[in-house]
């Protein structure tokens, strides 16, 4: 493999959070487009759970990536609604007029830069830890320090963002796909470029990092799948699913992970699927004007439990008419031990 995760925060991988869905989504992502280029992801940095970045001053950071010749801090947001933000100073507002960056900072933009102002000195200082031979080129890195805000499971096509000036092209603002875009972006020339001895040795001087083996484990292995039958079709489709997966359900793919349906009675986007760590589904409803049934009761948008063997019917009351989805899970494919960091 040439992703190799690393986490900072040990609580953070036993911790059930709405992050844990944005992570493996970024880190299958990753998997897709690295070949043989060897990347870093560092998931969340917490200064007040390291002794060696305590009292810094430092900011949390929810990732941080790194390549042989990016760094760069990535800000993960959890939203469906569209984004309304005219101005790069101006404050960013979802749809429902709620900020997306709640306390103290008017935008997203704002939040990274604060983040980009506190730990570029820091880790410049932090070259000293390094050989005098690599220094410079340390330096470099991180004093060209990138950063961007991944909203997930997507960003919604309609929503209003600002252009960024040339002066703030080390910024990005889009969709938790866009990892893949990010991560080909480059602070030091190709004949520079760090090999992964150094990047490991930053991560783990610098961000006081340990790997993250169970993560990686755990993206390769399935822990069941979705069996799906549509009215009047004979055949059924299936679907693997992983652990922390989301995708959306409905007759219209948008920009995320989806499962498209064929029934006419399903809305372009009918549920929100999460698949959870202990061998369950929880499914959201999405505004559907047929909803979807589940133990003869209606899937409200506050979420509904679905355990092994249930079958969830979308788009109708009616079991003829609607779509249905059975979750089956076998020991064949059981989940890995709870997530643990190891150094």
């Amino acid at each position: 493999m040439s992703v190799h995760f690393y986490v900072q925060n040990k609580d953070f991988t036993t911790t059930a959070n709405k992050e844990m869905w944005a992570v493996y989504r970024m880190a299958r992502e990753l998997i897709k487009i690295a070949g043989t280029t060897d990347m870093i992801l560092i998931f969340n940095i917490d200064p007040e759970t390291s002794s060696r970045l305590k009292n810094s001053r430092l900011t949390q950071l929810d990732a941080v990536l790194l390549t042989p010749t990016l760094i760069c801090n990535l800000e993960l947001k959890h939203c469906y609604e569209e984004i309304r933000w005219s101005k790069v100073e101006g404050r960013c507002l979802k749809a429902s007029g709620m900020p997306l960056v709640p306390k103290g900072r008017r935008n997203p933009y704002q939040q990274v830069r604060n983040a980009r102002e506190k730990w570029e000195p820091y880790l410049t200082a932090a070259t000293k830890q390094f050989s005098s031979g690599w220094q410079p080129r340390i330096r470099q890195y991180f004093q060209g320090m990138h950063a961007c805000t991944l909203l997930h499971p997507y960003l919604h096509p309609q929503s209003r963002t600002p252009k960024f000036e040339s002066a703030d092209r080390w910024y990005y603002f889009g969709d938790i796909a866009d990892i893949n875009m990010q991560a080909a972006r480059a602070i030091l020339p190709v004949d520079k470029a760090l090999p992964l001895s150094v990047l490991i040795d930053i991560a783990k001087k610098c961000f006081d990092a340990q790997r993250w083996t169970t993560l990686e484990a755990s993206l390769k292995q399935p822990i069941g799948q979705l069996i799906i039958k549509e009215p009047g079709n004979i055949n059924n489709d299936k679907r693997l699913i992983h652990s922390y997966e989301e995708f959306l359900v409905g007759r219209e793919a948008r920009n995320a992970p989806h499962l498209t349906l064929e029934n006419p009675n399903a809305s372009r986007t009918h549920l929100r699927i999460e698949v959870l760590q202990n061998k369950a589904l929880r499914a959201y409803d999405m505004g559907s004007k047929n909803k979807s049934y589940l133990n003869e009761e209606t899937v409200a948008e506050e979420g509904k439990l679905m355990l092994d063997g249930e079958t969830l019917y979308v788009g109708s009351v009616d079991v003829e008419k609607a779509t249905h989805i059975t979750l089956k899970l076998t020991d064949k494919f059981s989940i890995a031990p709870e997530n643990t960091a190891t150094a």
